[in-house]
């Protein structure tokens, strides 16, 4: 995550200015230029990721189209240690990881999995023994909790017997 926010990933812009030859345009969208702000910011394909993951976490926020606004959007949204800013931490490092994981599947593998897919993984990934401390219910299901899975919102009963409303991703 480092990497990304200090701009030190070795995307193609990076690597043409190395003198390396590589596709310049980016594999995810295939419509622009690949540069480290287009891949984590201006894409269409990370920013249907973070809608879906936004509204997961049932926030309201609106995702950045400028790597100036990102920047201080993660800064504020991460500040702190709070509930809400332990969570973004983890999302904001999943989603950087898994869209530098799909470019480099897309590029040397040949393969891609979709929005969907993605944003239906990336909870399981983020769930774990701090979630249910995190956010006030935890995604992963087991008839015993959950009324009603089919349906896109589900109240959820945690093990103390508090109801809470879990959003669909998708």
């Amino acid at each position: 995550m480092w990497l990304q926010l200090h701009g030190r990933l070795l995307t193609a812009d990076k690597l043409m200015q190395w003198g390396i030859t590589v596709d310049s345009r980016c594999c995810l969208c295939q419509n622009h230029d690949e540069t480290e702000e287009h891949l984590f910011v201006e894409c269409q394909f990370p920013k249907a990721v973070w809608q879906k993951i936004l509204h997961w976490m049932q926030r309201q926020d609106v995702v950045r189209d400028y790597w100036d606004q990102h920047v201080q959007w993660v800064i504020q949204c991460a500040k702190g240690r709070s509930r809400g800013a332990q969570l973004y931490k983890m999302v904001y490092a999943e989603i950087t990881h898994v869209m530098w994981i799909e470019r480099n599947m897309k590029i040397f593998e040949k393969r891609s999995r979709g929005v969907d897919s993605i944003a239906q993984e990336l909870p399981k990934k983020i769930d774990g023994p701090a979630l249910p401390s995190l956010i006030p219910f935890n995604c992963s299901r087991s008839s015993a909790d959950v009324s009603n899975a089919d349906s896109p919102s589900t109240q959820i009963r945690n093990r103390k017997g508090e109801v809470y409303q879990f959003v669909s991703i998708i």
